[in-house]
């Protein structure tokens, strides 16, 4: 027997053949008799494919299973490779005509091997694709597509499939995912598979540039999905009640909720009096905004006085997600011609010099002068942005806007609507205001409230609206339309729409499975559409909306600031864009130059160090008192599970914040690490100051301002955080009066001396530094 190889009894399915022979081997170490044996026992012409992929989701090996044969091969992205090995496997395995493959997310292997390894695939089929599934990613769809009967063991089953890859394991579990693909075409509803026509991969039949994009698509979504968490410590009250095994209690934060899901599992931790503690299996049974109902397999003991729960496995893939997925997938298969839309090549094929011209371009019927503002008139740089945005002319089919922290933002796409909208007749247009979060969406919302326009309604999602947060909307409350009430016919949506050709909802909505087919996208075409936060969206974000709405599209506006947050998780996959690093976007973006916000000496210090003095500050506050930095000289950062603390930092904020709430002053805490948040939370609660929408984690703070802001730095040791001068950016420029910077003078004038915070105490100078008693007592 040849060395890396074995027998097996896959021992996943009640009926299976006898021992599975596998072979691991480099494709250094392939041959032409070794391919010849396995393609012996190809009697259907069809074998499974599975792959494994490294931390950086790169492929890594391949496995290709026949009825009683397994070849694992591994690739080398890296080293040499035996060009002729490397041709063998193409010519007689990858690319023969004659053999079909088997795939489940075949979008992964395809990309994967092109990307990685330079390797075109022919004649593969998705196994998803292939069945009449709402979802391909559920365990449900997963088992019905492998023929799942009672008898088979359904948790191994899951485990092969969707279990984490291990270093000892990984390549068997490879081996077992082709051989259970390969296992498919043996099932009473598959008799017809090998005989498919439609929906097959061929990756030489595309351009190379379309496939270098659609394998950033997929490298880029799945690496993000790596990131996300596989253990949460979901958040709740100790004022639980039990009732014949089900447990009632409530959850206290809405980042860390429970969510019904069939790829996670429910734990729940109960402390003894022995000093020990109760694991036990739970199942979720209803969700009603924070009220939970769980479902115990054995009961809490009566001695714990407080239980802890946890949710395991990384969360199902989001609605835009899935539909991102399979635009990619229908590329592949050449049954979606998503690169035939100008849109689509413009943001995805960065050679593309193809002119962008709109299906259905604007005319000189759609000029439309800027209304005036009421509040205040628009200054030269706003009044462009919205001359832009209004503009029928094929060069401003798609705008950017780049708007620094006070600019206003929200101030331009205020004005566009109530332009656009201003004595408009039915034929004209009509308006899809998106933002990446509820909160920007709220924020866009109140602006258009505030200049006396009411004319909108906003879409927003029961689990974010309902018992979570309620008091958010509670200006807007009769312009919301929850997910829940969504109408299932055009006349119920009319009705909910009430005439208004104005909507605002997240970039999420726009894939929700009832949007289209309640008749929201037909009653209220999308022409129109303004992004806010452009700069924290990936752009593989906006596959899903330009698949379906990208003929229909008349306008395109982004706006953003790319010195703020950037997208999610760029810092660990540094190839992640927004659409302000698509160069083509770049020479054309219109700079809002004036910020009304921030007082004049931190305004001038971000203008300087971040926008290269373009930025002016207009505000009647000058005197750089407005910033005060309070030295913690005892303050040490510490583990906070994945984040940090800082004890002492806490409870010099809280000690200012009692003060800020005794006299009455409008306040907000941010800081930039989770622990710290919850920590600083935890006091206020425990010191009866208002708790709740006070303390913000940075980055879930863009957007937003209040008078005075308290940070809290936490680190002591490493610079961490500091060193993104983006969320720096973010966290300096919240206030409207003042704001107070809690950390150790040591550290900020050594170790973090390099940083933009580093560069403000330098400019501020060492008058700026108090501590919190003499803090409190000169605002006394």
């Amino acid at each position: 027997m040849p060395e890396n190889s074995y027998h097996c009894k896959p021992g996943l399915f009640m009926v299976e053949p006898g021992q599975l022979f596998v072979r691991e081997l480099h494709v250094n170490e392939l041959t032409a008799g070794t391919i010849n044996s396995f393609l012996s026992t190809a009697s259907e012409c069809v074998i499974g494919v599975s792959a494994t992929y490294g931390s950086k989701r790169t492929l890594s090996a391949i496995a290709i299973s026949t009825r009683s044969v397994v070849l694992v091969i591994r690739i080398s992205s890296k080293g040499n490779r035996n060009t002729h090995n490397i041709n063998l496997l193409r010519a007689r395995i990858l690319c023969n005509a004659k053999l079909k493959k088997l795939s489940f997310d075949a979008e992964r292997v395809a990309c994967g091997l092109l990307n990685d390894h330079k390797l075109h695939i022919s004649h593969l089929v998705d196994v998803q694709s292939l069945t009449a599934a709402e979802t391909r990613w559920s365990n449900a769809a997963l088992l019905k597509a492998l023929g799942h009967e009672s008898g088979d063991d359904r948790e191994k089953i899951l485990e092969v499939f969707n279990g984490e890859d291990k270093a000892n394991n990984e390549l068997r579990r490879a081996a077992l995912r082709s051989w259970a693909t390969w296992r498919v075409v043996t099932l009473p509803n598959w008799s017809n598979t090998i005989k498919i026509q439609t929906g097959i991969i061929d990756t030489k039949k595309l351009e190379a540039e379309v496939l270098a994009s659609l394998g950033s698509l997929v490298r880029n979504l799945d690496r993000l999905r790596a990131m996300k968490p596989t253990k949460v410590k979901n958040d709740i009250s100790q004022k639980f009640t039990t009732k014949k095994g089900d447990v009632n209690m409530e959850l206290t934060r809405f980042k860390t909720r429970a969510r019904f899901s069939e790829n996670q599992r429910i734990v729940v931790h109960a402390p003894r009096h022995d000093n020990e503690t109760s694991t036990i299996r739970a199942r979720l049974q209803k969700v009603n905004g924070r009220q939970i109902v769980v479902a115990l397999q054995q009961k809490i003991p009566s001695s714990a006085k407080q239980i802890n729960m946890y949710t395991f496995g990384r969360e199902d893939p989001t609605s835009a997600e899935q539909e991102r997925t399979e635009v990619v997938l229908q590329v592949l298969q050449r049954t979606q011609k998503f690169f035939s839309l100008a849109l689509a090549r413009a943001i995805f094929l960065e050679g593309n010099t193809d002119a962008l011209i709109p299906h259905n371009p604007l005319t000189s019927n759609d000029i439309v002068s800027p209304a005036c503002n009421q509040d205040r008139p628009l200054n030269p740089s706003q009044m462009q942005a919205v001359k832009r945005i209004l503009s029928p002319l094929l060069q401003h089919f798609v705008v950017v806007v780049q708007g620094p922290p006070g600019t206003g933002k929200t101030t331009v796409i205020a004005s566009t609507v109530k332009s656009l909208m201003g004595g408009m007749t039915e034929s004209n247009r009509s308006v899809w205001l998106i933002a990446q979060s509820n909160v920007a969406v709220k924020n866009i919302a109140e602006k258009l409230a505030s200049t006396d326009f009411w004319d909108f309604k906003l879409l927003v999602s029961k689990d974010f609206h309902f018992d979570w947060h309620e008091h958010l909307y509670h200006r807007i409350e009769s312009n919301i339309i929850r997910s829940d009430e969504f109408a299932d016919q055009l006349v119920g949506t009319d009705r909910l729409l009430a005439g208004s050709r104005v909507i605002l909802c997240t970039l999420s909505m726009f894939s929700h499975p009832r949007l289209s087919p309640s008749g929201f996208t037909s009653l209220v075409p999308v022409e129109t559409v303004i992004i806010d936060e452009a700069s924290q969206i990936e752009i593989g974000d906006y596959v899903p909306v330009i698949s379906k709405f990208g003929k229909t599209i008349r306008k395109l506006v982004f706006i953003g600031d790319d010195k703020q947050l950037p997208p999610y998780g760029q810092e660990e996959v540094k190839e992640l864009r927004s659409i302000f690093e698509v160069k083509r976007f770049r020479k054309n973006i219109v700079f809002l130059d004036t910020q009304y916000r921030m007082p004049v000496p931190i305004g001038q210090f971000l203008s300087r160090q971040m926008y290269h003095g373009r930025l002016k500050s207009v505000h009647k506050i000058t005197d750089k008192s407005c910033c005060r930095l309070v030295d913690v000289p005892r303050g040490k950062e510490s583990l906070a599970g994945s984040s940090f603390k800082n004890v002492e930092e806490a409870a010099a904020v809280i000690r200012i914040a009692k003060h800020m709430h005794k006299t009455k002053k409008c306040y907000r805490i941010i800081t930039p690490y989770d622990g710290q948040r919850g920590l600083i939370e935890d006091l206020l609660k425990r010191e009866r100051l208002p708790w709740e929408d006070k303390c913000f984690c940075v980055d879930s703070f863009q957007g937003n301002e209040e008078d005075h802001i308290i940070i809290s730095i936490v680190r002591s040791e490493k610079v961490g955080f500091l060193n993104n001068r983006r969320r720096s950016n973010v966290m300096l420029s919240r206030c409207k009066k003042s704001m107070v910077i809690c950390t150790s003078r040591q550290f900020l004038t050594g170790k973090a001396a390099d940083t933009l915070l580093g560069a403000l105490e330098k400019r501020l100078g060492p008058d700026a530094w108090t501590d919190v008693r003499e803090l409190v007592s000169e605002s006394e």
